[in-house]
């Protein structure tokens, strides 16, 4: 168990000791809030660093000092950037850099979860495009293959960064989704062991055990943390589209510390309600994922997705 340090102990920033990596929308932020509080545990303030994808040339020292000037000495040290699952070039940055590192892998039924990224583009005034129109663009995109896979990946990542909030900058609805692919980038880099897979279902379904599992991988002592998931999601107050137009249009996300940032999102309003998607593109997007799903089952040697048990 990784509880304390004692006080004659040299002190040396550990860097990410365990790091939540879940496709965006999947409640990473819960599992984040869940570490946050236990005493044990130093998390990443704020929740999703940026290193990785484009701050990596500053290094370690920089890494500490802008996510962790809170570290005093706790042997696990937490991030949540969800970017980190997605892009191909952070994953052997991530194994250079903590080579030890654990993972939290959050998922969620993959066409829920393109619908939910959509509305929450689409609330804070950085999609215009309906949804349906959003993902026959993508699904058109990606017939040509993921640019992120290829050697440009990190360039148009940074470029979409520059021109817009890094939380919501490029349009990955359907490469998000495409869990086996970014499991089998990691399974080729970490052993699997290091891994700890959920489902955004389960969270829903159950939230007494899996705080209590999720300190036992982490090595912490559950007894001194939550016993219960915290409820919550950040971007459900990502505040009104007129205040995000205006932060796009001038880019303020640029200037303003992360500290004065996470403040103003609580401050705002929450998320447009009554947002549903058309039945046609979900059922669309379910066939599209479904190969995509069975290999995921083939290759976490599960009979069914955890999304699908529900379903007759």
């Amino acid at each position: 168990m990784h509880e304390s340090t004692p006080a004659t102990a040299k002190r040396t920033f550990p860097g990410a000791t365990l790091m939540v990596v879940g496709a965006a929308r999947c409640g990473t932020s819960s599992i984040h809030e869940l570490f946050r509080l236990h005493p044990a545990v130093c998390a990443s303030n704020p929740k999703e660093p940026f290193f990785f994808e484009n701050e990596y040339g500053r290094g370690l020292d920089y890494y500490r000092q802008a996510y962790f000037p809170h570290w005093n000495g706790q042997h696990v040290v937490v991030e949540a950037r969800v970017a980190n699952m997605v892009l191909p070039f952070v994953t052997p940055r991530i194994k250079n850099t903590f080579p030890d590192a654990q993972f939290v892998v959050s998922l969620r039924e993959p066409a829920e979860r393109a619908f939910s990224h959509w509305a929450l583009k689409h609330s804070v005034g950085l999609e215009r495009r309906p949804f349906g129109v959003a993902i026959a663009q993508a699904r058109e995109r990606l017939r040509e293959g993921n640019e992120l896979e290829g050697p440009d990946g990190e360039r148009l990542w940074r470029a979409a960064i520059r021109d817009r909030p890094p939380h919501v900058a490029r349009d990955v609805y359907l490469e998000a989704g495409l869990y086996a692919t970014h499991m089998k980038r990691f399974f080729a880099h970490f052993p699997r062991e290091r891994l700890f897979v959920l489902s955004m279902e389960e969270l829903r379904a159950d939230t007494s055990d899996i705080p209590r599992r999720l300190f036992q991988f982490a090595g912490l002592d559950p007894a001194l943390g939550p016993a219960r998931m915290p409820r919550i999601n950040r971007h459900s107050e990502v505040g009104s589209r007129f205040l995000h137009r205006i932060n796009n249009k001038v880019t303020l996300h640029r200037f303003l510390p992360s500290s004065w940032r996470q403040r103003i999102r609580a401050w705002t309003s929450p998320l447009q309600p009554g947002l549903e998607p058309p039945a046609s593109v979900m059922a669309s997007l379910r066939e599209f994922y479904a190969p995509h799903d069975r290999d995921l089952c083939q290759l976490m040697g599960w009979t069914r997705c955890p999304w699908e048990k529900g379903r007759s």
